[in-house]
């Protein structure tokens, strides 16, 4: 793992099981996948130490005095103590810490929060002031380190002992680095520069340590075997106390989990017994496992080229071969290069005729042969080289310059399986014989019914019927014995390819597909399907038998099957695929290649007990900044499985972790959250970020699970439940608004119904009395024009009888006739006048 700072002083782990590092930019956490510093305001303070105090409080001894951490809250504490300046120890003492600085000694009260130096009053001060190292031993006595000499205080008598420490050179001082209890052998183990002494509690007599004169020792601490670590300037020393043998780790610029730095300053060992170094350069770290071993390749070849490996072989004289893109290695030990051999292209000691190496095998004679993509070799262990052979059909078309794949049959008759060459026969002690091209005495392509050109593997299940994985062509199988080639299809879908076969030691055909594998019995054909997409999608990469189990080598991690049950569990480990896998049934240990390393795996990996550890989230980003627990008064999202949000902060990215470091503790996880997810999703091995946008308003359970061997669900479950507030206008105010509004609304839009209709009512009124005003008009208008003609009639005559009237009683009878008649005759006039005033209204 890396961190922004440079130099690690001091680690520490909290009740969770978060790392934490004292740095000399400050204070750093790490959960296992990303670190986090802790800085504020404080972020270029040298951290020396870092003490636990309580289930919340960390107390750091730092160049700026003691710092009080709330990890709870991630928030530094105030205290109105005034602490002394450059803190490089702080141990414990029931209620009371004691402070080692380079001003001297102090003692704290944690419950009175009171500070006293220690030694002012004292007969006899301490000689030196300058203190690097305590330890509060089991005994009650108080052990202090100085830039020169060891001491022990007396708390009661106030008084100070010194401790002579016999140094090589009476010139120099003595200068303390650290101090570790040994419970076992009561005695203390003390650090200088230049020496490591081992004083003893009951005889009170001083040992110097020869093995590590001249080193500088800044660290000490027991491994989970009881052995001492010793950090130097000069890199790690192993020291088995019991044997006295000691074991130096440096760093190794070809290795990458080398050693970060060779200058040690802290040894830490957590919970689980890994081993943390901190460096002058950063953090390594060394997994506590006891099931597998990695091996890198510049211990086998001592050199610092690579090899992914694809193929490893462990012969009958008990040597190692390793091939792969880069050659193939001979070494008869995995742990040293004494004996190695490096077989390459050019190579002039040692050449082969290409570095891709597909396949290696061993005869029944015990030879080793290669195939390549430069044709097959055979070995000499005699001269230590290989032969290579060129073979060609009897037409000369067909070649095995790319060769895949060996097989010897019964009748020591060598199968060779090619790219675009088909299936080359050929008698393997003609072939020994041979120089120049030899032509196969049979041969199997697609002139003579092969499906493909292209051969992966051949393999003989227990009928003697050979069985031919070809690229993109499915399998075939050939009767040896009559040449008859069959077409085997395993799975509905035609298009569905297996990529690997193998035939265990009882002549089961296993033939792995993409998420399955299928157990083929010959003598009953009977079919046996084998679901491996428990994990997510999976595809083997390789197959290898072991005693009762099959090992599927995918990119998904290793899977081993019970070829009894057909049970399916997933091992971790070093959480990263491989590629090449054999087993030794001598040692009962299976070799796992990858890239520039071979993993040594113990069978018993699958009985080892996982450390289970509660899931947590460690960090929550919200619309991309981070939750800030500080800024709410609030803890940590370490330690709260509720959370509040506004209607806005909507768009969130969980980190979380179960808090182990060593990579067969990484098993998958699998997440959902309720109400958005219906099923449980995988997450990438490497990751442990859960993001969703644009959740809408309401209440959510997140739930985060890790599976065990099987694909269940562990019981070490997280399930964190938050709520995001609806928007303003989701609110109930709004609410109340809108349904007032919608009352009123109604009401208006019945008021509006209402007076339309009363509108419409009177306009109907009104129609019907203009309609009746119209017909008495008309009805008038016609009695009018009805009246006019004879009005007109009775007033001419009359008018002229007025003319010729002589009596004036007839006259005035006359006339009163007369007026009458004008008079009627002018209503008439008036009423269709009026009528036809009214019509033109109407009209416009």
């Amino acid at each position: 793992m890396e961190i922004d700072a440079t130099t690690v002083n001091c680690f520490a782990q909290d009740v969770q099981g978060m790392m934490w590092m004292g740095t000399n930019q400050g204070l750093y956490s790490y959960d296992g996948y990303s670190s986090k510093h802790h800085g504020g305001e404080r972020q270029r303070v040298q951290i020396y130490c870092i003490h636990i105090v309580s289930d919340s409080l960390f107390y750091l001894g730092t160049d700026n005095g003691v710092l009080i951490y709330d990890y709870t809250r991630d928030v530094y504490v105030s205290d109105e103590v005034e602490f002394p300046r450059d803190v490089r120890t702080i141990e414990q003492k029931g209620n009371s810490l004691w402070i080692g600085s380079l001003n001297g000694l102090y003692t704290y009260d944690l419950n009175k929060q009171t500070l006293k130096r220690i030694g002012e009053k004292s007969a006899n001060k301490l000689p030196n002031t300058t203190i690097y190292a305590l330890k509060q031993v089991e005994n009650k006595s108080l052990y202090i380190g100085t830039y020169n000499g060891l001491f022990i205080y007396n708390e009661f008598s106030d008084l100070f002992e010194s401790i002579v420490l016999p140094s090589v050179d009476s010139n120099r001082n003595v200068f303390v680095n650290t101090l570790l209890e040994d419970s076992n052998t009561g005695s203390l183990w003390v650090g200088t520069e230049g020496e490591l002494f081992r004083y003893s509690f009951n005889t009170k007599h001083v040992v110097s340590i020869p093995l590590f004169h001249g080193n500088s020792i800044k660290s000490l601490a027991f491994d989970s075997t009881g052995q001492l670590l010793i950090g130097t300037d000069n890199g790690l020393f192993i020291y088995n106390i019991q044997e006295e043998k000691i074991d130096h780790i440096v760093h190794d610029s070809r290795v990458s989990r080398s050693l970060t730095n060779n200058i040690i300053w802290s040894i830490f060992k957590d919970r689980e017994d890994n081993i943390w170094l901190g460096t002058d350069y950063n953090i390594s770290i060394a997994h506590n496992n006891k099931v597998y071993q990695s091996i890198p390749i510049s211990q086998i070849s001592g050199g610092g080229a690579g090899n992914r490996f694809y193929v490893l072989h462990r012969d009958s004289h008990l040597n190692y071969w390793l091939g792969g893109t880069n050659g193939v290695l001979f070494t008869p030990s995995l742990y040293d290069d004494e004996h190695s051999i490096w077989f390459k292209m050019g190579d002039s000691n040692h050449a082969i005729s290409h570095n891709r190496i597909r396949h290696i095998y061993e005869d029944h004679s015990h030879n080793i042969w290669l195939a390549t993509d430069g044709g097959i070799h055979c070995y000499s262990y005699e001269n230590q080289q290989f032969k290579s052979y060129s073979i060609v059909d009897s037409t000369g078309v067909y070649n095995a310059n790319w060769a895949y794949y060996l097989y010897e049959d019964q009748h020591n008759n060598f199968w060779i399986a090619s790219f675009l060459g088909g299936i080359l026969i050929v008698d393997k002690e003609k072939l020994k014989k041979s120089s120049g091209i030899y032509v196969a005495e049979t041969f199997y392509n697609t002139t003579n019914g092969l499906s493909g050109n292209s051969v992966n593997h051949i393999i003989e299940d227990k009928l003697g019927v050979i069985w031919v994985l070809l690229y993109n062509k499915g399998i075939n199988t050939i009767n040896p014995t009559t040449g008859e080639i069959k077409v085997v299809q395993l799975t509905e879908q035609k298009d569905e390819q297996p990529n690997f076969i193998i035939s265990d030691s009882d002549g089961i055909v296993w033939v792995a597909f993409k998420n399955e594998l299928k157990r083929v019995d010959v003598t009953t054909s009977s079919i046996e399907t084998i679901a491996i997409d428990t994990f997510g999608e999976n595809e083997v990469l390789y197959m290898l038998e072991e005693t009762d189990r099959i090992w599927l080598l995918t990119n998904q991690g290793v899977f081993i099957v019970n070829r009894t049950t057909y049970d399916v569990q997933r091992v971790s480990v070093l959480g990263q695929s491989f590629t090449a896998g054999y087993y030794d049934s001598v040692d009962n240990k299976v070799y796992l290649g990858a890239s520039d390393e071979v993993i040594v795996v113990s069978p018993a990996v699958l009985n080892q007990s996982d450390w289970i550890n509660p899931i947590r989230l460690t960090e929550l980003y919200i619309n991309n900044q981070r939750y800030c627990p500080v800024e709410t008064n609030k803890q940590s999202i370490r330690y709260t499985n509720h959370l509040s949000l506004k209607s806005d902060d909507n768009n969130l990215i969980f980190e979380f972790s179960n808090l182990l470091y060593a990579p067969h503790g990484k098993r998958p996880f699998v997440f959902k959250l309720a109400g958005v997810d219906n099923d449980w999703k995988f997450i990438d091995s490497f990751s442990n970020k859960i993001i969703y946008n644009n959740l809408d308003y309401g209440s959510y359970e997140l739930q985060i699970g890790e599976l065990d061997g099987f694909g269940q669900v562990e019981s070490n479950k997280l399930v964190f439940t938050f709520d995001i507030a609806a928007p303003w206008y989701y609110s109930i105010w709004a609410k109340i608004i809108y349904f007032l509004s919608g009352i009123g609304l109604l009401l208006w839009t019945i008021n509006f119904f209402r007076v339309r209709n009363n509108l419409r009512l009177e306009r109907l009124k009104k129609e019907k009395i203009q309609e009746l005003s119209d017909m008495k008009m008309e009805f008038f208008a016609n009695v009018s024009h009805e009246f006019k003609t004879p009005l007109s009639l009775i007033i001419a005559p009359i008018s002229q009888l007025l003319l010729e009237a002589k009596d004036e009683k007839e006259k005035k009878q006359l006339q009163l006739i007369e007026r009458h008649a004008l008079k009627l005759s002018a209503l008439t006039r008036q009423i269709i006048d009026f009528n036809r005033k009214e019509a033109e209204t109407s009209g416009l």
